[in-house]
Formats: C-alpha cells, sequence, structure tokens
C-alpha cells in the first residue's frame, strides 16, 4: 500500500514540473497596427498564453490553422536551425535572450513582439546562419518590439521573406556575401529603429518593392551594392540614411518621396516622384513640396547642406528634433520658413531666421585658453581668460580645476594664485561638450639666495644649509625652494664635541702621539704621550724578514691602546752545505758535484711543436739531471700535453706532471740511462681559416690556400693590388699553390673572405 502512495506521488508531480518548464500564463506584450489613411501607427498591449522556449524545442507551430505562442523567459541558446510552421508568435520577455546559433527557417509566418520600449529592457534575439543560410529566412516576417539581430552567412540574407514588417524594436540585419541585410518580396517599414547592411555587391534592403512610412532607418550596400534596392521605392515618412557601397546607389530602382520623411541618400538613381519630403543627396539637399514637417529626430551629417528655398516651409514638429552636425550647414533662404516647435541643435552652422516657439542650442564645439603657460613667484595671482567657440553658444558655463592645489589654485573665475614651487596644469572645461583647454603653469621664486651650513663652535653660533627668498621673506631646506622651514640657527655650545682621537708613531717606533680636536672649534686641541714597549713576535727565516710588536699606552682615558706589527728584523740567509741550505733545504743553484759518471739520454716520439733537452753536466749516480721543455705555442696547441720519462728501457713510462708549462724540471734518482717522450701537441692547422655554417671552409697552410666546398660553387682569388689570380668552379677540397705571400680576399659563391699567406 506504501509504495502504491509513493507512486501516485510521484504521478501527480511530474505533470506539474514539466508544466513549469514549458508553459507560462498571461504573457503581456505590444504590437502596433498601422492606419494607411492617416499614415499613422497605434501602439497597443495584449496578453496570450505562451510556451516557453527551451533548448530542445526547435520546432515551433503546426499547420492545424491556429495561432502558436511562444516564449523567451530567460536566456536560451539553440544549437540547430528553429524551424517555424505555421502561424507563430514570438514574445521577447524583458531582460531575457534568445541565441540561434544556426538561424530560424519560417514556413508560414513568424511574428515578433517586445514588452517595452526600452531599448536597455527590451528583450533581444539574435539569429545567425549556417553555412550558405539566413539569420531569419522563409515565409513573412513581422516585427512589432524587441531587439532583433539577424546575420546572414555567406550566400545568406540577415532576414529574408515573401513579406518583412517592421513596425517597431530595434533591428539589426547584415547579409552575407551576396546578400542583402534585409530582402523580400515587399519590405513595409512604419516603425522602430532599423539598421541593414548589405553583403559583397547586395544592397542593405533589398524588394520587390519597398516601402517606408516612419522610424529611423540606415541602410548601407556592400562593395558595388546599393543601399536601397527596389522595383519602387516609396518613402513617405520618418528618417532615411542610404549609402551605396563603392560605386553603388544610395537608392536604386524608381524612387518616390511623399509626405513627411527626410532622406540622405549617397544617390539616387531615379526620383521618379518628389512630392514632398526632405532629400539630401550627395552633399546638397532641399525640401521638396510647399510644407514639410519632421515628424522623427533627424540629422544633417558633417560635409551637407540643407537649403530651404524660398516659397518653401520645413517646420520641426513638437518633440522632434534636428541636429545640425559640426561641419554641417542649414540655410534659410528669404522667403523660406523654418518653423520649430521643437528643437534644433546646432554644431555646424544655421543661416538665416528661425520662426516658432521653439528651442535652439547653439552647442559648444571648441574652447581655447590664453595665455597657455604662466611662471609665477609664489604667492602671486594672474587671470587666465577662456573663449569658447562658436560665439553664440548657448551654454557657455565653464569650470576651473588645477592638477595640484597644493602648488597653484585657480578660483570660478580662473584667477589662479601661486602657493608653491613646482608646476601644474589649469584645465577649463566647458558644461556644454566637455571641451577643453590647458595652461602649463610653473611656480618659481623671484630671488633664492644660498647659505652653507655653517657648525656652531663652542663660542660661535652656527647655520644650517638653508635658501632664503627675499621675495617672500621664507627660508626652504631645498635649492627648488618646496620644503619651507623656520628655524636656521646651530645654538652657542658651552662644551667640546671631541672628535675620534688622532695616533701618530715616531718613525723608529718608539714613540706614540694621541690628538684630539673639538668638532665645534679646530683650534681647540688635546695630546698624550705613550709609553711603548717591544717585542719580538716572528722570527727571521732564511729569505723573510723578522717581526716586532709595538705597544703604546696611554695615561688619559679617551685616548686607547695602540699595537703596530713591524718586519724589522733582517732575513737570516741561506747557509749552504754540499750543495743543499741547513735551514731551509734550498738548493744551492751554484753548486756543481764531482763528476763520477756520464748519463745516456734517449728521446722516443717527441712531438712536433716541442722541444726537450736534458742537462748534460756529469753527476753521481743515484742523483738527479734537469730536463727543459720549451713549446712552439705560435703554431701548435697543448690542451691535452704530458711529458714521460722512464730509467730503463724496460722500465714504466712516469708522467712528469709539472712539465706541462715550459721551463726546467728535475728528475731524480737517475743512474745510467733515461728515456723521455712527450705527447699531446696538436698542429694549429689553419689559424687564419674561416668556417661557415653552410659548410664552406677557407683557410691557410704551408703558404697555400684551401677551399672546402659542399657543393660546385665558383671561386674567385683577388690580391690586394684587384688581380684575379684564379677564377675557377669547384667541390670538395682543394689546394692553390704558388701564390705569393700577402693578403687575399677568397670569394665563394656569394660569400668573401679575408686572410694572409705566409
Amino acid at each position: 500500500m506504501k509504495k502504491i502512495f509513493t507512486l501516485w506521488i510521484l504521478m501527480m508531480l511530474l505533470p506539474v514540473t514539466a508544466l513549469a518548464q514549458t508553459t507560462a500564463n498571461d504573457i503581456n506584450y505590444i504590437y502596433y497596427t498601422w492606419d494607411d489613411t492617416n499614415h499613422a501607427l497605434t501602439r497597443h498591449s495584449g496578453t496570450a498564453t505562451a510556451t516557453d522556449v527551451t533548448e530542445s524545442n526547435t520546432s515551433w507551430g503546426e499547420n492545424d490553422g491556429q495561432k502558436h505562442w511562444y516564449v523567451v523567459n530567460g536566456d536560451i541558446t539553440i544549437s540547430s536551425r528553429i524551424s517555424v510552421t505555421g502561424d507563430v508568435h514570438l514574445i521577447l520577455a524583458d531582460g531575457c535572450k534568445l541565441t540561434a546559433n544556426v538561424g530560424i527557417g519560417v514556413s508560414g509566418s513568424l511574428i515578433i513582439y517586445g514588452q517595452s520600449t526600452d531599448n536597455t529592457s527590451m528583450g533581444k534575439l539574435a539569429a545567425t546562419g549556417d553555412t550558405g543560410g539566413a539569420g531569419i529566412s522563409g515565409g513573412t516576417i513581422t516585427i512589432h518590439g524587441g531587439t532583433v539581430t539577424a546575420t546572414g552567412s555567406n550566400g545568406g540574407a540577415g532576414i529574408s521573406g515573401a513579406g518583412v514588417t517592421i513596425h517597431g524594436g530595434t533591428v539589426t540585419a547584415t547579409g552575407g556575401a551576396g546578400r542583402a541585410g534585409i530582402n523580400g518580396a515587399g519590405v513595409t517599414i512604419h516603425g522602430g529603429t532599423v539598421t541593414a547592411t548589405g553583403g559583397a555587391g547586395r544592397a542593405g534592403i533589398n524588394g520587390a518593392g519597398v516601402t517606408i512610412h516612419g522610424g529611423t532607418v540606415t541602410a548601407t550596400g556592400g562593395n558595388g551594392g546599393a543601399g536601397i534596392s527596389g522595383a519602387g521605392v516609396t518613402i513617405h515618412g520618418g528618417t532615411v540614411t542610404a549609402t551605396g557601397g563603392n560605386g553603388g546607389a544610395g537608392i536604386s530602382g524608381s524612387t518616390t518621396a511623399t509626405g513627411n520623411a527626410f532622406i540622405i541618400a549617397s544617390r539616387i538613381d531615379v526620383l521618379d516622384n518628389a512630392q514632398s519630403g526632405v532629400i539630401i543627396e550627395g552633399n546638397v539637399g532641399t525640401v521638396y513640396g510647399d510644407e514639410v514637417t519632421l515628424t522623427t529626430d533627424a540629422t544633417i551629417p558633417s560635409g551637407k547642406k540643407l537649403t530651404i528655398e524660398s516659397d518653401k516651409k520645413l517646420t520641426i514638429g513638437e518633440g522632434v528634433t534636428l541636429k545640425v552636425e559640426e561641419g554641417a550647414t542649414l540655410k534659410v533662404e528669404e522667403g523660406a520658413t523654418l518653423m520649430n516647435k521643437g528643437t534644433i541643435i546646432v554644431y555646424g552652422e544655421l543661416i538665416g531666421e528661425v520662426a516658432g516657439n521653439g528651442t535652439i542650442i547653439y552647442k559648444v564645439t571648441g574652447i581655447t585658453i590664453a595665455p597657455t603657460t604662466l611662471s609665477l613667484d609664489v604667492d602671486k595671482t594672474a587671470k587666465l581668460q577662456a573663449t569658447i567657440t562658436p560665439d553664440k553658444a548657448t551654454d557657455k558655463t565653464v569650470t576651473w580645476e588645477s592638477s595640484d592645489e597644493t602648488i597653484a589654485k585657480v578660483d570660478a573665475n580662473g584667477e589662479v594664485t601661486a602657493v608653491s614651487v613646482g608646476t601644474v596644469t589649469i584645465t577649463v572645461t566647458t558644461a556644454d561638450g566637455s571641451k577643453t583647454a590647458t595652461c602649463q603653469v610653473t611656480v618659481a621664486h623671484s630671488n633664492l639666495k644660498h647659505f652653507d651650513r655653517k657648525e656652531a663652535t663652542c663660542t660661535e653660533p652656527g647655520n644650517i644649509e638653508y635658501w632664503y627668498c627675499e621675495g617672500c621673506n621664507k627660508y626652504f631646506s631645498d635649492e627648488a625652494g618646496k620644503t619651507e622651514i623656520t628655524e636656521v640657527v646651530i645654538p652657542v655650545t658651552d662644551h667640546h664635541d671631541w672628535g675620534k682621537p688622532v695616533y701618530k708613531w715616531s718613525n723608529d717606533n718608539t714613540a706614540c702621539t694621541a690628538t684630539r680636536t673639538c668638532k665645534r672649534d679646530k683650534n681647540h686641541r688635546e695630546t698624550a704621550q705613550a709609553t711603548v714597549t717591544s717585542e719580538q713576535t716572528q722570527a727571521p727565516t732564511c729569505t723573510e724578514s723578522g717581526k716586532t710588536t709595538y705597544t703604546a699606552k696611554f695615561a688619559v682615558d679617551w685616548a686607547k691602546k695602540r699595537t703596530k706589527t713591524v718586519a724589522d728584523i733582517p732575513a737570516t740567509g741561506h747557509h749552504y752545505v754540499n750543495g743543499y741550505c741547513t735551514e731551509c733545504g734550498q738548493r744551492d743553484p751554484d753548486y756543481r758535484p764531482d763528476p763520477i759518471s756520464y748519463y745516456n739520454i734517449y728521446k722516443e716520439n717527441i712531438c712536433a711543436g716541442v722541444e726537450v733537452t736534458t742537462s748534460n753536466n756529469v753527476v753521481r749516480e743515484g742523483g738527479s739531471i734537469f730536463v727543459y721543455v720549451e713549446k712552439d705555442t705560435e703554431h701548435y696547441t697543448f690542451d691535452n700535453f704530458k711529458l714521460y720519462y722512464k730509467r730503463s728501457y724496460y722500465g714504466a713510462w712516469q708522467e712528469l706532471k709539472e712539465g706541462t708549462q715550459p721551463g726546467e724540471y728535475p728528475v731524480n734518482n737517475i743512474w745510467t740511462h733515461i728515456y723521455l717522450k712527450a705527447e699531446g701537441a696538436e698542429e694549429i692547422e689553419d689559424p687564419t681559416g674561416v668556417e661557415q655554417i653552410e659548410g664552406v671552409k677557407v683557410y691557410a697552410k704551408d703558404g697555400s690556400l684551401y677551399v672546402r666546398t659542399p657543393q660546385r660553387e665558383q671561386v674567385i682569388i683577388v690580391s690586394m693590388s684587384g688581380a684575379v689570380v684564379k677564377n675557377e668552379e669547384q667541390v670538395g677540397l682543394k689546394q692553390y699553390h704558388g701564390l705569393q705571400p700577402g693578403i687575399y680576399i677568397v670569394r665563394v659563391g656569394d660569400k668573401a673572405y679575408k686572410l694572409r699567406l705566409n
């Protein structure tokens, strides 16, 4: 029974949970209706029961003749292409976003709604087509609100449909290569903010018929494409900017302008019927029709001029803003009327009279400051002058600021007060546009005098090192005059400040004197004589002097005991007996023993570059002989050099370890024979050779030049006089002999070497 009850609970919970994930009731949305007679757009609010869009829900709607409602109620990403069938309505809830990574395909109709008109709050849809696909494509596509971004891949439009209608929201459509930003059998825009950009060779907006009744539309063609292209283009209202890409027209096709449209086009191919509106083509614009009223915000771009000709009237509607950018011109000719019921913002130039009670704001375009550099003494003031461009700017309010108020301050009127030494930047900023100008202010002292430090003595006061400014009557501890001080005097002291004692020994070290000097007065001195004793601390040897240590002791407490050790006992010298010193055993260099027998000297395998000789003296059997080693270090290396000897033919070779350097070396206990050999000397093969990483080697040896190449190369040998002595091809190693001594240039391929031939 318990198991059945548990299963029943689970079965009751599962449908409820699924419903919470997929369905939301009473979803609010905004939609618009268009009154074609009055050319007016009316806003409405509605409520629908909608299904939540999930990551796995890629099929929307059915062919059942019913409306199917969906809502994006969070941040959802769908990585498969979404298929729309039948009549589908999609609500983008505020603060939520749907990302369709492979786009949306429509078979039937797709209608998109938002919940508000706030650009920061509106729900978002981002659809990107896969290979060759559009961001959103298919049947009829209608957009009432939300932020919709549609991007096509190569061969795919941003938005493409049998019919595309935009009532509101913010729509950005970008076509891939060869496709329009927005493409449809019919494209109709009643409101909203629409930005459409075509791929290479295609228009921003393309349709069999393109109709714009309102909103803000920006259409840009790809390379060679028009901004707007259609069999018929009708613009009745709104603000339209159409720019062709690299030679393309702004608007291509038969164009009709009626109503109150504000059109900016790089070029209009066929202006078939310009009944009413403002048209700026290229850089020149005019008003068509007797009277035009702007109902949406518009801008005259920089470099363009709009002229209201005589008998023409342009009205800026209530709540509407016309902006004249910097570098743009709005001219009202005599007999023409510019009626301002809204706001005109002027960065550029406004020429002529303006009627109406609307607002005209002349914007600040720049500001200058005079002077731009300023030097002030401490505590001095100066006035800076700011000039605003243009002179008739509406708001000339400025603020002044110092980068470091500890150096210089500035008040609200631009008056600068120097505070302390240093450099500071004064900045003036316009309230309108935050335009800035700066002045660099350097603060210094007018006459800063330096005084060296003077130590106080026992009788006279001193002073610290300081600088004094006669202009501000202040004292400073630094040359720049930044750190102010108030006290410079070092007061008189009533006692001596003794320095460390200085000790001096007599020439024979039998006497020592200590002297101390007052730091405050060098004329105040005291001396003391020491009692000096001595003792031998190191006995002399045959070659080294002995040492005596002298000790000086003072009766005063301020002088300390001093000691001095001197090598003043002469060395004893050597005492030779039978050729050796009896004290240190050193051999007597002048000693020659009595002749007893001669030695036989044999040399085996003496390596090149080494000369080995022996003493030819007749010496006592069992005594010693000397081996003399000389080396040719100019032409040989001796990194592994070793000298060997043995006392008999059958004896073992012994290494004379000390014999690695040139010199004289003793060999002891010799009888009748000695054998010598030397190994390890290596001839320096090419001291002037040049090695290259490509394997080319050039060197001189034995009066010839040698060239080794890894492949066939042209070899040219030139003497220093400029004469070509060899010019031939070779591969491998080749000897060039018969050349005169001197310096040669050897060229191997594109490489050159310089070497001397001895």
